[in-house]
């Protein structure tokens, strides 16, 4: 798990290349000394016991570095969080989503807009509703957001099987369908290039009490353009004028503003979106939502290599050595300027959080996690 520990023993080896080269001088003397004078001369208890002692010191310092590495040979599951953030997409598309006042079209435009939101949603449920005279949904809530996006480019008015456009029902299905996923605070997107002005209240008798906060892209401009029919020309009213329909940006402001929500334009950038989007602040029990899946992690195991060392302590326990080991037994301790670091060696900063959760302790907690979901979690247990 700390592989880069690994780079210690470099001097290991180094230094048993160095013994090794200087017992292959300390063996070459015995060729030119006679036999009875070469202890005298090299030293030969206090060598052998330095030869002897030298490879025990090796081998813990070998053991050592296996041990902070972090080998790990199971797997245990941890729970998985993901964040609460459900958002339901409605895309309006009635005839007057076809006016060429953005080219190529207002719906291709609108779709090319829904695809760039789904690219960067990472986190999160999204559902799609789409709806002309009536309203149906393309997709529930889910993380699969692909699927959405693949869907997409295939929706367009003469696939409905009402004309016109009611946005009102769209928006009472996507909060039926916040509902019954058991979301408490969700958001819907209306992506419209109009709502008539008698929708204005039965749409925001709909929002009000749901939970959910409306907000409104509008698509189209100002001065509007034709309608163009699948058999040619352009859509007229009762008195045959070719309807020009316009962005009404007072009035889907307006609504926006009413139902908690936001109204934006749309922009040739991801303003609008980042505008549209931007993230709720929720109570800290409705930020993340624990699911029913686990994700497994590799447990550090590097401590059961320590107990291979007490032999060698062992062998170390002898006048002089010992007296030698008594400043690392020293440091080993958890005072408080080292317990810090020696939980660093063995654990990561999540796991030293869940540790302290589970002493009770979640102002320590919040501390140590990483991960911004735990942080919010230890720190709504602390009252924070």
């Amino acid at each position: 798990m700390r592989p880069e520990w690994l780079w210690c023993l470099l001097p290991a080896l180094l230094l048993s290349l160095l013994l090794w080269h200087q017992r292959g001088r300390s063996g070459s003397w015995s060729d030119v000394i006679d036999p009875e004078l070469l202890p005298l001369l090299v030293g030969g208890k206090s060598t052998s016991r330095g030869r002897n002692l030298l490879p025990l010191l090796l081998l813990g310092w070998l053991i050592a570095v296996l041990a902070a590495s972090g080998p790990s040979f199971q797997k245990i599951p941890q729970p998985v969080h993901q964040k609460q953030d459900a958002l339901v997409l409605v895309l309006d598309l009635s005839y007057s989503m076809k006016s060429g006042d953005l080219a190529p079209s207002r719906l291709d435009r609108a779709r090319q807009k829904l695809l760039d939101l789904l690219e960067h949603r990472r986190e999160g449920q999204t559902g799609l509703i789409a709806y002309a005279g009536d309203a149906h949904i393309v997709t529930p809530l889910t993380d699969d957001t692909p699927t959405i996006a693949n869907l997409l480019p295939a929706l367009n008015p003469d696939m409905m099987p009402v004309p016109g456009s009611d946005p009102v029902a769209a928006v009472a299905q996507a909060v039926d369908l916040l509902h019954s996923a058991g979301i408490r605070q969700g958001r819907i997107l209306l992506v419209t290039d109009g709502i008539a002005d008698k929708q204005h209240k039965p749409l925001l008798e709909t929002v009000s009490g749901s939970g959910a906060g409306l907000s409104i892209m509008g698509v189209g401009t100002v001065t509007g353009a034709p309608i163009p029919l699948p058999r040619g020309g352009f859509l007229k009213d009762e008195d045959g004028t070719i309807v020009m329909p316009t962005l009404e940006e007072a009035r889907l402001g307006k609504i926006a503003a009413a139902a908690g929500g936001r109204y934006r334009r749309m922009q040739i950038d991801d303003s609008d979106l980042e505008y549209l989007l931007a993230d709720e602040v929720l109570p800290l029990q409705e930020q993340t939502l624990a699911l029913d899946r686990s994700a497994d992690t590799w447990e550090d195991q590097g401590y059961m290599l320590l107990l291979l060392l007490l032999p060698l302590v062992l062998a170390l326990f002898r006048r002089g050595w010992i007296a030698c080991l008594l400043p690392a037994l020293f440091a080993l301790q958890p005072q408080p300027s080292y317990a810090g670091f020696w939980d660093d060696l063995w654990l990561t900063p999540d796991q030293q959080g869940q540790r302290a959760l589970e002493r009770g302790d979640p102002q320590t907690a919040a501390g140590l996690f990483k991960d911004p979901d735990w942080v919010g979690t230890a720190s709504y247990q602390g009252g924070d």
